[in-house]
C-alpha cells in the first residue's frame, strides 16, 4: 500500500477513540452532565460498526478530493491486471473511505479483546444495546501481560514495515535509474 493509504488505515484506526477527547474537555470544565448526557453515548457510538461508519463517513470528505491514488507512481501489481481478488482489492482501496472503515473495525476488533471499561464494545449500537455487547476480557490494555503478549506483534509489525520501507526505497531507486 502507498503512504497515502496506510495514512487513512491508521486514521481509520485511531478514529474511535477522538471522542476521548469530550472526556478531556469534562474534566476540564468539571461539568458531570457533559460526560453524562454528551461523552459517554458519542464514546459508546463511536465504538459501533454505524458510529465507524458515521466518523469515516465525515472524515473521507476532507480526504478524498486531495488523495491520487490512481497516480501513484509506484505499483506492484498494475491496476487492471492480476487475478480478480487483487483488482477487486485495488479498485477497493482507491477509495478512502473503504480504508478508513476497515481500520475504524481493526479498532473495534482489537478492543473486543481488552479487559472492559464499560462492560465491552456495543457493536450494533443503537440498534440494540446489551444483547450484542461483545468482549473476550483478556487484558487490561496497561497490564504486564497485555504488554507481554502484545510486544511480539508490535516488533514485528515494525519491522514489517522497515522491511517494506527499505524494498520500497530500493525499488524506487532501481526505477529512478532506469528512467
Amino acid at each position: 500500500m502507498t503512504k497515502e493509504k496506510r495514512v487513512l488505515f491508521l486514521i481509520g484506526n485511531v478514529m474511535p477513540d477522538f471522542v476521548r477527547l469530550l472526556y478531556l474537555i469534562s474534566s476540564a470544565i468539571n461539568f458531570q452532565s457533559f460526560t453524562t448526557l454528551i461523552a459517554v453515548p458519542l464514546n459508546n457510538g463511536s465504538h459501533s460498526l454505524l458510529g465507524v461508519l458515521a466518523y469515516a463517513v465525515f472524515i473521507s470528505i476532507f480526504f478524498e478530493p486531495s488523495l491520487a491514488f490512481k497516480q501513484s507512481s509506484f505499483k506492484v501489481i498494475k491496476p487492471g491486471h492480476g487475478p480478480a481478488i487483487v483488482r477487486k482489492w485495488q479498485a477497493a482501496t482507491e477509495i478512502p473511505l473503504f480504508l478508513l472503515v476497515i481500520g475504524g473495525v481493526a479498532h473495534l476488533f482489537l478492543d473486543t479483546f481488552m479487559w472492559p471499561f464499560g462492560g465491552g464494545i456495543y457493536w450494533l449500537y443503537p440498534l440494540n444495546g446489551a444483547e450484542f455487547l461483545w468482549s473476550f476480557k483478556a487484558w487490561w490494555p496497561s497490564s504486564p501481560d497485555a504488554i507481554i503478549f502484545l510486544a511480539p506483534f508490535f516488533v514485528v509489525a515494525l519491522i514489517a514495515e522497515l522491511v517494506m520501507a527499505l524494498i520500497g526505497k530500493s525499488k524506487a531507486r532501481k526505477h529512478a535509474l532506469l528512467n
